[in-house]
């Protein structure tokens, strides 16, 4: 670690803490700049930050070099707080999380030309429907709702331009385990409920701080982020505001409540790549499992006893146009992944899990912070009555059935009377040999043949590895099953 000789005031308040610099990029242009520009983490508050003194500020920040005179940034530093003593080092990378040459995030983060404080209310638009299909997620965007906005009044920009807007959306991937979604020995602890699995997280997305600290979910990472427009349509700011969340995990043990902090890694953002009236983010987000986990592994050092990586990798485009979108770059194969977009309302899902790869292999290099992602198959979420009438089937204890990929489940023209529930994975709808759709977990399938006269109106093929629950067709009310059948009809 390296201290910067500079301060930090915010209006007339001189604060008390020491900061220290993470990580340097340009380090000539930054001794070279006279003064600096940074943003207030959880205060939208901009500091000017004048050479030669001591480093003070209230919390980790982003500090950016600035061009002002061109209005560009020139190169950046990244500073994290340390404790209330200014001798005290600052707290470091938890143990067992590489090191990482993309920068380690520092909540919030700026650059651009300042900012005139707000003076208007956010107006959040509409969020159009998922995407009907399923897709790799590296490479396609899912539409995000339009991202809030306001008015900021006075000139903002030393380019020419006018009063313009500040524009600021966010995506959000909550982390859970769903039920039978552990094999092995593994299991052992949740059928014997000393561990728990999760259930699923609600359809629309108001306390993820509720949420972590009841530990009914596992993680979360909390893209946010903000641009600032002029009236010619330029973006003339732009900052991260978001951040990971670790949550921790329960048991209980021989009558003894326990409670096992995960541990956070830093959060990784990529620089953001601003183009012509539009900014795109990155950020990826997780840890590690507080609860030891002892356990063979497939590569040296052939045993491991902290738990393996969770994380997921999200990004954030937001346009001059006041809308935005995202994409779920990468994740860990276990647990399951939820998205929700900046209205909370459930965007999408991570279609399969691989609970066996992710326990055995994900350690070490093998994450982000390792220099490796892994893709993450992403589908369309379910309507909220398949939901409804998945806890119905999985609080029945069905029997389920694995596919290979490629493989077959049911076959058009085939008598059969069974209900699926497709709990992990990916399938095919094909009609006369022609593929139709995909679907995701959570798909309630099979209703045609019950409500039709008992034959199979398409083939399900597995696109990857599938879980699927069957059930007899008459367990689950048949209006329900009309209104499944009836809204895939009409496109829903």
């Amino acid at each position: 670690m390296r201290r910067l000789g500079v301060p930090v005031l915010v209006g007339d308040i001189r604060l008390p803490e020491t900061l220290e610099v993470l990580h340097v990029r340009r380090a000539r242009s930054v001794v070279a700049a006279p003064a600096f520009t940074a943003a207030m983490a959880g205060e939208h508050v901009l500091a000017t930050v004048a050479a030669g003194e001591q480093v003070l500020a209230v919390t980790r920040l982003r500090v950016a070099p600035g061009c002002q005179a061109e209005g560009r940034t020139v190169g950046e530093l990244e500073l994290a707080a340390g404790s209330r003593s200014c001798s005290s080092p600052m707290p470091r990378a938890p143990a067992g999380a590489p090191s990482r040459a993309r920068s380690c995030a520092a909540a919030p983060s700026w650059s651009g030309s300042s900012p005139a404080a707000s003076s208007a209310g956010s107006s959040p638009g509409p969020a159009p429907a998922p995407t009907p299909a399923a897709n790799s997620a590296r490479g396609h965007e899912l539409p995000a709702d339009r991202a809030s906005w306001e008015r900021l009044p006075g000139p903002i920009s030393r380019r020419g331009g006018t009063a313009g807007v500040r524009i600021e959306s966010s995506v959000t991937s909550v982390s859970w385990i769903p039920r039978e979604a552990i094999d092995g020995m593994v299991r052992l602890p949740f059928e014997l409920g000393v561990a728990h699995y999760d259930l699923p997280p609600p359809d629309h997305l108001d306390d993820l701080e509720g949420l972590l600290e009841r530990s009914a979910v596992r993680f979360a990472n909390e893209l946010r982020a903000f641009i600032e427009v002029d009236d010619d349509g330029r973006v003339t700011g732009h900052g991260h505001l978001g951040r990971g969340h670790m949550g921790h995990t329960r048991m209980r043990l021989a009558g003894i409540g326990l409670t096992f902090w995960g541990v956070s890694f830093p959060d990784l953002r990529g620089e953001p790549e601003v183009g012509d009236g539009v900014v795109r983010f990155t950020q990826t987000a997780g840890g590690q499992p507080g609860m030891p986990s002892p356990r063979r592994v497939r590569r040296r050092p052939y045993l491991q006893v902290r738990g393996p990586v969770v994380w997921s990798t999200l990004a954030l485009e937001l346009r001059a146009d006041q809308t935005a979108a995202f994409e779920v770059v990468g994740a860990s194969s276990f647990p399951r992944h939820w998205i929700y977009g900046h209205d909370g309302a459930l965007q999408a899902k991570t279609g399969l899990i691989d609970f066996d790869t992710w326990y055995r292999e994900s350690f070490g290099e093998k994450n982000p912070w390792g220099e490796q992602e892994s893709p993450a198959v992403v589908t369309a979420v379910e309507t909220e009555l398949e939901r409804e009438l998945s806890a119905i089937i999985i609080g029945s204890e069905p029997p389920f059935r694995r596919l290979r990929a490629g493989e077959v489940l049911v076959s058009q023209g085939d008598p059969g009377d069974e209900l699926y529930l497709l709990f992990d994975g990916v399938l095919a709808v094909e009609q006369d040999d022609q593929q139709v759709a995909e679907v995701g977990p959570g798909a309630i399938l099979g209703e045609m043949a019950v409500l039709e006269g008992g034959r199979r109106t398409a083939t399900l093929r597995a696109v990857t590895r599938c879980r699927v629950a069957a059930v007899p067709g008459d367990r689950v009310d048949r209006a329900a099953l009309a209104e499944v059948a009836r809204g895939r009809r009409d496109g829903g």
